[in-house]
């Protein structure tokens, strides 16, 4: 009895051993073998990492897209505003061409001064003249107009106070007319303040009635234009 239990006890010691002995081989196999080729916790996979470098790089080529379209258009006002710089110092009397911009801006505040202050003398100029002609005497300021007549051509000698722009009110007269009259030669001058002006016209009617209506008419118009 003592013997096959020594014999049972012997067996399963045995059994035992040869247990652990070959869960201990298969740990050093495992710890032998090479690493699976599926990634580790944390870390990308070999296509990952290739998009995001594939997106970094668009990701640069979009911002030195940006960078060298701001570049071009910061090179273009530049050159527009050297090109309006050349223009200004071309146009002052007393800049020379290769003047600094600091003294071409100067220049031209100075300039623009001078022709203001041109302007405010010229509109003084203009408004004493204007006293001047309204101050005449009436006999002085008094028109006249005359008419001589030779076949069909008629001269009309007119002679008032001068005002701006009245020798082409009296060519308007004739123009505005009704009868049959056409302007061939005007002459116009002035003296002390005094306008004359000479002027031919051959009359297209040939009823001797209608010539002088037609001159009397004219005569009256040209008098209501007159000061």
């Amino acid at each position: 009895m003592v013997v096959a239990w020594y014999s049972f006890l012997n067996r399963n010691i045995l059994r035992s051993r040869k247990k652990r002995r070959w869960s201990s081989e298969f740990v050093d196999l495992l710890l032998m073998s090479p690493p699976r080729s599926s990634p580790a916790a944390g870390e990308a996979s070999e296509p990952a990492i290739a998009e995001a470098e594939e997106e970094k790089k668009l990701d640069k080529e979009k911002s030195g897209g940006k960078k060298s379209k701001g570049t071009r258009d910061e090179r273009q006002r530049r050159d527009k505003i050297a090109e309006l710089y050349t223009k200004l110092r071309f146009m002052l009397p007393n800049v020379l061409p290769k003047e600094p911009r600091e003294k071409v801006i100067n220049g031209t505040i100075c300039y623009i001064k001078e022709l203001e202050q041109c302007i405010k003398d010229l509109e003084s100029q203009k408004e004493k003249k204007r006293k001047a002609v309204a101050a005449l005497p009436l006999l002085t300021r008094r028109s006249s107009v005359h008419a001589t007549l030779t076949g069909d051509t008629v001269f009309f000698g007119i002679q008032t106070a001068a005002i701006p722009g009245l020798a082409s009110r009296i060519l308007q007269v004739f123009d505005a007319s009704s009868a049959a009259v056409q302007v061939l030669a005007a002459n116009a001058s002035c003296l002390e303040q005094t306008l004359t002006v000479s002027i031919t016209a051959v009359l297209l009617s040939g009823d001797a009635g209608d010539v002088e209506r037609t001159i009397e008419q004219l005569e009256a118009d040209l008098l209501n234009c007159l000061p």
